[in-house]
Protein backbone atom coordinates (compact mmCIF):
# COMPACT_ATOMS: atom_id res chain seq x y z
CA UNK A 1 0.00 0.00 0.00
CA UNK A 2 2.64 2.45 0.89
CA UNK A 3 4.39 2.09 -2.83
CA UNK A 4 1.24 2.93 -4.14
CA UNK A 5 0.90 6.25 -2.31
CA UNK A 6 4.56 6.94 -3.31
CA UNK A 7 3.94 6.12 -6.68
CA UNK A 8 0.54 8.23 -6.68
CA UNK A 9 2.33 11.18 -4.93
CA UNK A 10 5.46 11.21 -7.12
CA UNK A 11 3.12 11.26 -10.39
CA UNK A 12 0.64 14.17 -8.76
CA UNK A 13 3.90 16.32 -8.03
CA UNK A 14 5.26 15.61 -11.39
CA UNK A 15 1.77 16.83 -12.85
CA UNK A 16 1.96 20.03 -11.09
CA UNK A 17 5.59 20.60 -12.11
CA UNK A 18 5.03 20.46 -15.45
CA UNK A 19 2.11 21.98 -16.07
CA UNK A 20 3.24 25.07 -13.99
CA UNK A 21 6.28 25.24 -16.48
CA UNK A 22 4.27 25.72 -19.89
CA UNK A 23 5.15 28.77 -21.69
CA UNK A 24 2.41 30.91 -22.86
CA UNK A 25 1.61 30.99 -26.67
CA UNK A 26 -0.22 34.07 -28.39
CA UNK A 27 -3.56 33.49 -28.37
CA UNK A 28 -4.23 32.78 -32.67
CA UNK A 29 -7.17 34.89 -32.72
CA UNK A 30 -6.57 37.58 -30.77
CA UNK A 31 -3.46 38.05 -33.11
CA UNK A 32 -5.83 37.70 -36.16
CA UNK A 33 -7.22 41.32 -37.19
CA UNK A 34 -3.20 42.26 -37.06
CA UNK A 35 -1.82 39.67 -39.52
CA UNK A 36 -0.76 40.64 -42.90
CA UNK A 37 1.22 43.39 -44.85
CA UNK A 38 0.55 47.51 -43.49
CA UNK A 39 1.66 50.50 -45.26
CA UNK A 40 2.03 53.61 -43.52
CA UNK A 41 0.07 56.52 -44.68
CA UNK A 42 -0.01 59.00 -45.64
CA UNK A 43 2.81 58.28 -47.99
CA UNK A 44 5.95 60.50 -47.91
CA UNK A 45 8.54 61.46 -50.12
CA UNK A 46 11.27 61.12 -47.42
CA UNK A 47 10.34 57.29 -46.11
CA UNK A 48 7.84 54.85 -46.06
CA UNK A 49 7.55 52.24 -43.41
CA UNK A 50 5.94 49.04 -44.07
CA UNK A 51 4.57 46.24 -41.25
CA UNK A 52 3.83 42.69 -41.85
CA UNK A 53 2.44 40.95 -39.28
CA UNK A 54 2.44 36.84 -39.04
CA UNK A 55 -0.58 34.52 -37.52
CA UNK A 56 2.59 33.15 -35.58
CA UNK A 57 3.34 36.02 -33.70
CA UNK A 58 6.44 37.22 -34.92
CA UNK A 59 6.30 40.65 -37.38
CA UNK A 60 8.82 42.37 -40.12
CA UNK A 61 8.84 46.41 -40.28
CA UNK A 62 11.08 47.76 -42.95
CA UNK A 63 11.76 51.54 -42.93
CA UNK A 64 13.26 52.85 -46.18
CA UNK A 65 14.81 56.09 -46.07
CA UNK A 66 15.07 57.82 -49.83
CA UNK A 67 16.96 60.82 -48.59
CA UNK A 68 20.06 58.54 -47.68
CA UNK A 69 18.93 55.71 -49.90
CA UNK A 70 19.00 53.37 -46.98
CA UNK A 71 17.04 51.57 -45.17
CA UNK A 72 16.38 49.34 -41.63
CA UNK A 73 14.50 45.63 -41.34
CA UNK A 74 13.11 45.05 -37.72
CA UNK A 75 12.26 41.79 -36.64
CA UNK A 76 10.51 40.37 -33.34
CA UNK A 77 7.52 39.42 -31.48
CA UNK A 78 4.38 40.70 -30.70
CA UNK A 79 1.06 39.62 -28.95
CA UNK A 80 -2.47 41.30 -28.21
CA UNK A 81 -4.34 41.84 -24.99
CA UNK A 82 -7.62 43.42 -26.05
CA UNK A 83 -6.45 46.60 -27.22
CA UNK A 84 -3.07 46.13 -26.30
CA UNK A 85 -0.38 45.66 -28.90
CA UNK A 86 3.14 44.68 -27.55
CA UNK A 87 5.89 44.31 -29.86
CA UNK A 88 9.24 43.90 -29.20
CA UNK A 89 12.15 44.28 -31.38
CA UNK A 90 14.51 41.28 -31.55
CA UNK A 91 17.27 42.23 -34.23
CA UNK A 92 17.60 44.83 -37.01
CA UNK A 93 19.37 45.16 -40.41
CA UNK A 94 20.95 48.76 -41.18
CA UNK A 95 21.43 48.99 -44.98
CA UNK A 96 23.48 52.01 -46.42
CA UNK A 97 24.53 52.40 -50.07
CA UNK A 98 28.23 51.08 -50.51
CA UNK A 99 28.92 49.37 -47.26
CA UNK A 100 27.96 45.88 -46.29
CA UNK A 101 24.44 45.10 -44.40
CA UNK A 102 25.14 45.45 -40.48
CA UNK A 103 23.08 43.47 -38.19
CA UNK A 104 22.09 44.39 -34.33
CA UNK A 105 20.22 41.70 -31.82
CA UNK A 106 18.68 44.64 -29.90
CA UNK A 107 15.60 44.02 -27.56
CA UNK A 108 13.69 47.23 -27.43
CA UNK A 109 9.66 47.99 -27.74
CA UNK A 110 8.40 49.22 -31.05
CA UNK A 111 5.41 50.93 -29.89
CA UNK A 112 5.89 51.57 -25.92
CA UNK A 113 2.33 51.63 -24.38
CA UNK A 114 1.03 50.86 -27.21
CA UNK A 115 -2.99 50.22 -28.16
CA UNK A 116 -4.65 49.78 -31.84
CA UNK A 117 -8.01 49.97 -33.71
CA UNK A 118 -8.57 48.66 -36.98
CA UNK A 119 -11.63 50.71 -38.88
CA UNK A 120 -11.65 48.82 -42.29
CA UNK A 121 -8.61 48.60 -44.16
CA UNK A 122 -7.06 51.53 -41.26
CA UNK A 123 -4.75 50.21 -38.51
CA UNK A 124 -4.28 53.03 -36.07
CA UNK A 125 -1.87 52.58 -33.48
CA UNK A 126 -1.22 54.94 -30.79
CA UNK A 127 2.15 54.75 -28.27
CA UNK A 128 4.60 57.15 -26.75
CA UNK A 129 7.93 58.27 -28.26
CA UNK A 130 10.94 59.54 -27.20
CA UNK A 131 12.34 62.36 -28.53
CA UNK A 132 14.71 64.54 -26.59
CA UNK A 133 12.05 66.34 -24.58
CA UNK A 134 10.39 63.26 -22.94
CA UNK A 135 7.50 61.26 -24.13
CA UNK A 136 5.32 62.43 -26.19
CA UNK A 137 2.04 60.48 -27.42
CA UNK A 138 2.46 59.45 -30.70
CA UNK A 139 -0.17 58.24 -33.79
CA UNK A 140 0.98 56.17 -36.88
CA UNK A 141 -1.46 55.04 -39.33
CA UNK A 142 -1.34 52.40 -41.65
CA UNK A 143 -3.73 50.94 -44.78
CA UNK A 144 -3.75 47.14 -45.55
CA UNK A 145 -2.08 45.68 -48.43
Amino acid sequence: MKIILKAFSLILICTIVFTACKKEKPEPAALLPLVGSWTETPVSPDFQRKLFFSADGTFTMHFTYYGLQGGVTSTGTYSVSGNKLTAIVKSQVFIEPKKQPEVRAVEQSLFDSGTFTIAGNVLTVNFLSYPADGPVPTTIKFLKN
